[in-house]
């Protein structure tokens, strides 16, 4: 969709107001995703120490237990993971990131941007074994690394990692733990030490303060423009961003450099303002979604990397950060059944895979259930989830059916999923999928209603 719908010069509005429009609603869908990123870091690292899903700067945070209706830190969570979240800052030196051997056990870490470009996604697929990850920022002008590290450049010196390591239930929870407490960061010049240097928090008002994605929704267009140009410094723009960044210039909004808002003519200031409105709106917007068949449908190709394409790319990041690209994770949604309708706990659906036509992973698959908020809710047998790593019970014919309904089906109970009492929506994890699914020639059958 376009960022502004229609506007042309003409009537009662000033060129240079409708021009200062257009650029306004650019801004925002460019560097949404930027400031997101760097107000998210602030409010996630601002602790003394890992608590939740926040842990200071240079460390992780390992969330050791599966997903449950309390866990907030992380939207549509699977519920066979063990999660690790960690804000990296590059800037003075390069951080290392050590894997241990996981002995074939799937997992996935992913390294973000800060403009939410995937910069590496480690794990099997890629061939990304245990060892040293030196993870270097784009100023680092450093002596050559150390032999034995292999060095993953960030275009940013903001970076997100997003550890998954995934567990077969509650009787594989301890040695998944044992190895998610092995995934580990350490300065470059400290390497070997347990711990970073414990860093000073902002205070009470950062913990205080609305969301992230609040702060940045209720901002105004001298607060935005000025935060954008101040977080350019640490984190530069792409090549291929010069059009934008000489939009932008022509404003005085320089990367690193300050901004002088009160210099702009009236006109362009009511310009912008009205042009970040105009952002804001657009990208509340969900993503374009590609249809899969059987009211499935995802995010499709090209996660990750984005081009100039800022509107999908500040879509996706509202919907959340740290995504993986498709070939390491692809997660199909679907809030219908076969004939269109909302799924909702007062009705029972069945989802039926014939035989030989399972999800094909190279890792591991799994349907959760979700609320239409993108979270789990409580349920009598604290099942939020069904896959591979569950001992499923097959028809006769070699098909595998999936019960999901929220009242207790009658008789044995393993395939049952439980829904909420509203509308709910199902996503199917898929990690490492295969080509065959990247390409649509398999997708998940349709979720049929049985009553």
């Amino acid at each position: 969709m376009p960022l502004v719908s229609s506007l042309s010069p003409g009537g009662e509005t000033p060129r240079a107001e409708i021009d200062a429009r257009r650029t306004g609603a650019e801004a925002f869908a460019f560097g949404f995703p930027l400031l997101l990123s760097t107000t998210t870091m602030r409010w996630a690292t601002n602790v003394v120490a890992p608590n939740g899903g926040q842990a200071p700067v240079n460390r992780f945070a390992h969330l050791d237990g599966f997903p449950d209706p309390s866990l907030t830190a992380i939207v549509a969570g699977n519920a066979n993971t063990l999660y690790s979240l960690a804000w990296l800052d590059l800037a003075p030196e390069p951080i290392v990131l050590s894997v241990p051997d996981t002995e074939g056990r799937s997992y996935l870490v992913s390294l973000t941007s800060a403009w939410t470009e995937t910069i590496a996604c480690l794990g099997p697929r890629t061939a990304a074994t245990a060892g040293g990850f030196a993870l270097v920022g784009p100023s680092w002008k450093g002596d050559p690394l150390p032999d034995g590290l292999q060095r993953v450049d960030a275009p940013t010196n903001a970076v997100l990692i997003t550890g998954h390591i995934h567990a077969r239930g509650p009787d594989d929870l301890s040695p998944a733990r044992a190895l998610q407490r092995k995934l580990t960061l350490a300065p470059l010049a400290g390497r070997g030490v347990s711990r970073m240097p414990r860093d000073e928090v902002a205070g009470d008002r950062l913990m205080a303060e609305a969301s992230p994605r609040r702060q940045l929704t209720e901002m105004g267009a001298e607060k935005f423009l000025t935060s954008l140009a101040k977080e350019m410094a640490d984190n530069p723009p792409a090549a291929r961003d010069g059009p934008t960044l000489k939009k932008l210039g022509a404003l005085g909004v320089r990367r690193g450099q300050s901004f002088d808002w009160a210099t702009l003519p009236d006109e362009t200031r009511d310009g912008l303002e009205t042009g970040l409105s105009d952002g804001k709106e657009a990208i509340a917007h969900p993503p374009r979604q590609e249809q899969l068949g059987g009211g499935w449908q995802t995010l499709g190709a090209g996660l990750g990397t984005y081009g100039s394409d800022y509107l999908r790319r500040a879509q996706v990041a509202n919907l959340g950060l740290g995504v993986a690209r498709p070939e390491d994770a692809s997660f199909p949604i679907t809030a219908t059944d076969e004939a269109g309708r909302p799924t909702n706990g007062a009705h029972r659906y069945v989802l039926r895979f014939e035989s030989g036509e399972l999800p094909p992973v190279g890792a591991l698959w799994s349907l959760a259930i979700y609320d239409m908020d993108q979270l789990l809710v409580p349920n009598p047998i604290d099942r939020y989830a069904l896959g591979d790593r569950d001992e499923l019970e097959p028809c006769p014919d070699g098909s595998l059916e999936i019960v999901i309904q929220h009242d207790r089906p009658e008789g044995p109970d393993a395939n049952w999923l439980p829904a909420p009492e509203g509308d709910f929506y199902l996503m199917l994890h898929m990690y490492w999928p295969s080509r065959r699914a990247l390409d649509c020639r398999w997708t998940a059958p349709p979720v049929q209603r049985v009553d």
